[in-house]
């Protein structure tokens, strides 16, 4: 009926909303983290491959499975609709977001790092300790 099908178009614009902010997550990562084109690649794939079976389960929630063009159109108008209005402000949002994560990380990074070479450093220490032990007695034992 034209009321189901008016519906459905609603619901369409936000799955069409929904997508663009998931593409904001991810421009978002690579506006703070500059990736490269092969880390790019990578993303659009798992763009695409989270949108992809949501519009399938959608297509069979709203028209059985049905191809209907009115559905793909307001998925797309609510895209765009949505890219001209809120994702701007959005973008800004998580860019800044991205960016404090990747310095905590790189933070967390830092002391990792230095607390991996001062427990080698403390175990090369006792190593070289046990060795001259092992050393004196070989030589204790060399004397007997």
């Amino acid at each position: 009926s034209n009321s189901l099908q008016v519906i459905s178009f609603l619901r369409s614009l936000i799955l069409g909303a929904v997508f663009c902010l998931i593409f904001d997550i991810f421009k978002g990562y690579r506006l703070a983290a500059n990736p490269s084109k092969a880390l790019v690649f990578v993303q659009d794939i798992i763009y695409f491959a989270i949108i992809s079976p949501i519009t399938f389960c959608f297509l069979l929630s709203v028209t059985i499975g049905e191809i209907r063009a009115y559905v793909f159109i307001g998925a797309l108008l609510g895209f765009i609709l949505f890219r001209l209005s809120l994702s701007r402000i959005l973008l800004k949002i998580l860019t800044f977001i991205f960016k404090w994560i990747l310095k905590f990380f790189a933070l967390f990074n830092i002391w990792v790092y230095r607390i991996c070479i001062w427990f080698f450093v403390f175990l090369s220490k006792i190593i070289s300790n046990i060795r001259k032990i092992f050393k004196r007695k070989e030589n204790v034992s060399k004397k007997a």
